[in-house]
């Protein structure tokens, strides 16, 4: 009884000191410099991996916190709830509390929230709590992500072809403290996205092979006859019983082949680029020309060189 309390602080001291020494791998492991991010970084990231690596390189404190969060009688009654994401987390936010460039969680996080639209007060709150980046953080992050997307855009355009669709959308802007000429409202704007199509087997249609097409289909047009015979079919008729038709095993009732499997994979798939949103509503004549003008000049397509290759060469790659 007389030396419990200097045992206890002694092993107290003990676990500290291994505590200590494990958070400082744990923040090895995350840190990360605040210019440093992108797009794969972010997609390489793997939550299971994650806590595997977190336990790895600190076991005394996952074991701790797992004793606070997870009691005897849960982990032999429950089968589906598992605390791991939870300890998880909160190494990561105390990592995060003794430097702000271990963040590898909170930034994940905060891109995450704010692409579910998530409001500025919250950033605020979720920011103090060690939860997520600032909001200034995350703006400036989906800046660099977007930039170093709009690149690789321009570089896909050079090599693949290509087509551009856009729409109308309205956006909901809203404000915590109305004044007479600051309130909530909708507005418009005008959203647009680039596919590039990397199937090395998708060839794009030029201007001559379009209209020589057209002419071809001019000079033998379908009639409405045509239309109604491809709807009339002999083994439809009410009369006809194709279990005793001698001519049931016949090649040309067989069902046609099957194409090709499409290929998939990195070098074949469609990829998809979001342009910057502008507030622009093309629903108008006016608004329409002011759209493409704008799509012409983030892509790079506004010079008179490239509005000639554009209406000579490009007319089939813009869509709406």
């Amino acid at each position: 009884m007389g030396a419990s309390k200097t045992i206890t602080q002694f092993s107290l001291d003990c676990v500290q000191t291994v505590a200590n020494r494990e958070m400082c791998k744990v923040g090895q492991f995350m840190q990360r410099s605040p210019d440093e991010l992108s797009e794969e970084e972010l997609l390489a990231i793997k939550w299971d991996d994650l806590k595997q690596t977190v336990r790895a390189k600190a076991p005394t404190v996952w074991s701790l916190l797992r004793r606070c969060s997870w009691t005897v009688k849960q982990h032999k009654r429950n089968t589906m709830k598992d605390p791991d994401s939870t300890i998880l987390y909160m190494i990561a936010m105390a990592s995060f509390s003794r430097s702000n460039r271990n963040s590898l969680c909170q930034r994940l996080i905060a891109i995450y929230l704010k692409s579910c639209g998530t409001s500025a007060k919250a950033f605020d709150t979720l920011h103090a709590l060690g939860i997520t980046m600032s909001q200034k953080w995350t703006y400036q992050g989906l800046e660099i992500l977007s930039h170093r997307a709009h690149q690789t855009l321009l570089a896909d355009m050079q090599q693949y072809p290509w087509f551009l669709a856009h729409d109308n959308l309205n956006f909901r802007f809203r404000v915590f403290e109305q004044r007479v000429d600051h309130h909530s409202h909708f507005d418009s704007g005008t959203a647009g996205t680039v596919f590039i199509i990397k199937n090395p087997s998708a060839v794009p249609p030029t201007s001559a092979a379009f209209q020589a097409h057209r002419a071809v289909g001019c000079k033998s047009p379908l009639s409405s006859m045509d239309i109604v015979k491809l709807d009339m079919f002999l083994l439809d008729a009410p009369n006809f019983s194709f279990d005793t038709y001698s001519q049931k095993d016949s090649s040309w009732l067989k069902p046609p082949p099957r194409p090709g499997q499409l290929k998939t994979g990195a070098n074949t798939k469609t990829i998809q680029y979001m342009l910057d949103t502008v507030h622009i509503e093309e629903a108008s004549y006016e608004g329409n020309d002011r759209v493409i003008a704008e799509w012409f000049r983030q892509l790079h397509l506004d010079t008179p060189d490239e509005k000639k290759r554009t209406g000579q060469e490009r007319d089939h790659s813009l869509g709406r």
